[in-house]
């Protein structure tokens, strides 16, 4: 079905190694863990220009450094205290945990 040079690349790179991308060896880690990739701060900044700097490009940083304080963290704080109330849905790293072990 694929082409042999797509064989050969998943071949050398991914099917002899797979500890980073298998469910299998994530059961007993955190996903905070030794996480070897940018995906949790390329997923925070995401959420952090759409949710507290307007989808805005280029702002400057005392800009930046205001929002942070004066919105992320009071932000981040109260969505924290909610989640431990039970007011506000699953944490996502139990979820997939929990997914995982199914």
């Amino acid at each position: 079905i694929a082409p042999p040079s797509v064989v050969r690349y998943l071949t050398s790179y991914w099917m002899n190694n797979i500890k980073p991308w298998s469910a299998v060896y994530w059961q007993e880690r955190s996903v905070h863990e030794l996480s070897d990739t940018n995906m949790l701060l390329e997923a925070y900044h995401h959420v952090l220009k759409a949710n507290h700097l307007e989808g805005k490009r280029n702002r400057r940083m005392d800009s930046l450094i205001y929002t942070l304080i004066e919105i992320t963290v009071p932000y981040y704080k109260s969505k924290h205290a909610r989640r431990d109330l039970g007011l506000e849905g699953d944490d996502l790293e139990e979820k997939k945990c929990q997914d995982i072990e199914k």
